[in-house]
């Protein structure tokens, strides 16, 4: 099995190995949410190979983009690969056009949002932003939607999933049966999660499946083709899920839709991932940063040998036990049932 141990992309470690807190109001070790410290500086943006070097002569270009909290997100544009949008904690958001200009905005959802920003841009170039909202306790999340880049937005905002923690959002890119279709999951409470579905334009959502393995943080979407007795694009939909009664022993659970997301059929439960570092207070801890063996998941759209294939990417100590030192998974087809 091979392991990776390089930075793929700063807002996709960053939020999957180190939730940066040290303490946090919400102290059940089974949530994440919602943790307040004085906010680190930015993550500088990494330019992607091939772009114009500004700084030094590997590509790696600077840009300050102020000074923000954490779990940041990231997202291109499809249609335009020099446009950006990123979201900090709990509602910092940057955009770009040239991936050098960078415009801060903090988009009004008018509701009390309270972090977790995720986002994704569907095949026509609209771009989705989704943050959990909630008075007292989290309600579940909001979204708005900007057709150019972040600009300006969609208004007033509308209840996209319902639930009490850690969301994410995938939009089906292709041009198959689902195309712009827009997906998202969320810890519900009570070993439940929560999947809801757009399929017009963000603008009405409909949960369609709720999965009883939603234990511990940590619930993810992709989109693939199907590929199996033919080639549908954007026709897989895929959901894993955290669960299992031991956050030190994780139980990953995967759930595939064939019919954009309308109905799930389970395939497989499996045992990849152990500590993250060191328990502290039952959570997992490097150097006291908080830690979490999320499952992280995406699928092959390219038209190349592997399309249809799904990747498993997770934090996890080797070799296995409390107190060894983390490192990054990444599990192949050759390793999962589909």
């Amino acid at each position: 099995m091979p392991r990776f141990t390089i930075i793929l992309n700063y807002s996709f470690l960053i939020t999957m190995l180190i939730f940066i807190g040290m303490a946090s109001p919400q102290d059940d070790p089974n949530y994440d949410n919602t943790f307040y410290l004085s906010a680190p500086e930015s993550v500088p943006v990494i330019s992607p190979f091939g772009r114009e070097v500004v700084t030094s002569e590997d590509g790696f270009d600077n840009f300050f983009m102020g000074t923000d909290f954490a779990e940041p997100h990231i997202s291109a544009n499809p249609n335009n690969p020099t446009e950006y949008f990123n979201a900090f904690n709990t509602n910092a958001t940057h955009y770009t056009y040239n991936g050098v200009d960078w415009f801060f905005q903090a988009p009004s959802f008018g509701a009390n949002m309270r972090g977790d920003p995720v986002t994704a841009y569907d095949s026509l170039g609209h771009l989705y932003y989704e943050n959990m909202f909630g008075s007292g306790s989290i309600e579940g999340c909001k979204v708005i939607v900007s057709s150019d880049n972040g600009a300006t937005w969609s208004s007033p905002s509308v209840t996209s999933v319902s639930g009490v923690d850690k969301n994410w959002i995938a939009a089906d890119q292709t041009s198959g049966p689902f195309a712009n279709y827009v997906y998202t999951t969320m810890t519900a409470g009570g070993g439940v999660g929560r999947f809801a579905r757009s399929t017009d334009y963000g603008v009405t959502w409909q949960n369609t499946f709720s999965p009883t393995t939603q234990t511990l943080p940590g619930m993810m979407v992709a989109v693939g083709a199907n590929v199996v007795g033919g080639d549908v694009p954007g026709g897989a939909v895929y959901v894993v899920t955290n669960g299992g009664s031991n956050a030190f022993a994780p139980v990953y659970y995967f759930y595939l839709s064939t019919d954009g997301g309308q109905t799930f059929t389970y395939k497989s439960a499996q045992n990849f991932a152990n500590y993250v570092g060191t328990n502290v207070g039952g959570r997992h801890s490097v150097e006291n940063m908080r830690t979490r063996p999320y499952p992280f998941i995406t699928a092959d759209n390219s038209y190349h040998q592997f399309r249809g294939r799904l990747y498993l990417v997770y934090a996890s100590n080797t070799p296995a036990g409390n107190g060894n030192k983390p490192d990054i998974f990444w599990q192949i087809p050759g390793n999962l049932p589909f």
